[in-house]
């Protein structure tokens, strides 16, 4: 699998992967995987390499060569006629590949890989507690390492800030924040670290399960956000986590408040509807779908 500034394969930091972790009850796009940079998401078929679409025509022309291909006619009809899946056109397997021979960190056909991305995308620096998006934290190691910053070397994703305090001497790694957001329908997503410090609780903070804890989505803290990942060194649980935005003008002035009350904590994604759109109802109420914290436990080309 690739992490790809894509197309510019000089810049890209690939891993090694089993095909079975790929494609599997629990793989495939979408999916978590655990490596030695961080958790990945698998990104959707068509961003990756191996996946070579092109428009011709007006239309979305996939190129895939006809050695990946599965032929079962007997499976292609039954999906096509009945299970409507009437875009179906054709299987294809997972390219294997093998290192280079000339270098072991790369493989040997790189247009025979897969792709992912950083997720969770929230990350903290354990020494300046430093909190930030990936993206963000990107930005800053462009603007510190100027022309000669590589997203190759960002993999894993280093502290920018402490490296330019420093001297530009040393660049520690940066550490993924390990909690995410799942809902009964699939959906995954963050948790929106950037309105926490703005919680309203209904929870005592040796409770970190039980309770409520209300968000303010419409309006941040500030508009120039610094925030902080802080840690506790007396208390262990969630209570001892806190949010911390250090702006000077922030509104809030400093506001800390901590993770009791996380597991809790659901955020409202939509309406279940059933087929037709309408939405569902039960007990004369209309059936909502909550993002809600999930246990997260947790690169890439692939081999056999």
């Amino acid at each position: 699998m690739a992490l790809q500034n894509r197309n510019k394969y000089a810049d890209t930091k690939f891993v090694k992967l089993q095909t079975r972790k790929v494609i599997s009850a629990y793989g495939g796009s979408g999916s978590l995987i655990e490596t030695p940079f961080g958790a990945l998401m698998v990104e959707n078929f068509d961003k990756w390499a191996f996946f070579r679409g092109t428009y011709q025509d007006g239309k979305w022309v996939v190129q895939i060569p006809k050695t990946f291909h599965v032929t079962d006619e007997r499976l292609m009809q039954r999906l096509n006629y009945k299970n409507g899946f009437l875009k179906l056109e054709a299987f294809v397997h997972v390219p294997d590949n093998v290192s280079s021979s000339k270098r072991a960190d790369i493989p040997e056909n790189e247009e025979e890989t897969i792709s992912a991305e950083f997720f969770p995308k929230w990350f903290y620096c354990n020494r300046c507690d430093s909190f930030k998006r990936i993206n963000d934290w990107w930005d800053v190691w462009k603007n510190v390492k100027g022309s000669t910053a590589t997203k190759k070397e960002f993999a894993p994703p280093r502290c920018g800030l402490c490296y330019e305090k420093n001297g530009k001497k040393y660049a520690p790694e940066l550490e993924q924040v390990r909690f995410i957001m799942t809902s009964p329908d699939g959906e995954i997503d963050d948790l929106p670290w950037e309105f926490w410090n703005t919680a309203q609780k209904a929870i005592k903070d040796d409770d970190s399960e039980n309770g409520s804890v209300l968000l303010d989505f419409d309006n941040p803290c500030c508009h120039d956000q610094d925030l902080k990942y802080l840690k506790s060194t007396k208390f262990s649980d969630l209570s001892g986590i806190r949010i911390k935005c250090v702006n000077p003008k922030c509104a809030l002035r400093g506001q800390e408040v901590n993770l009791a009350g996380l597991f809790g904590f659901r955020k409202f994604r939509k309406y279940q509807k059933d087929s037709e759109g309408n939405k569902i109802q039960k007990e004369g109420k209309d059936v909502k779908i909550f993002l809600s914290r999930s246990s997260e436990q947790v690169t890439v080309y692939i081999t056999r």
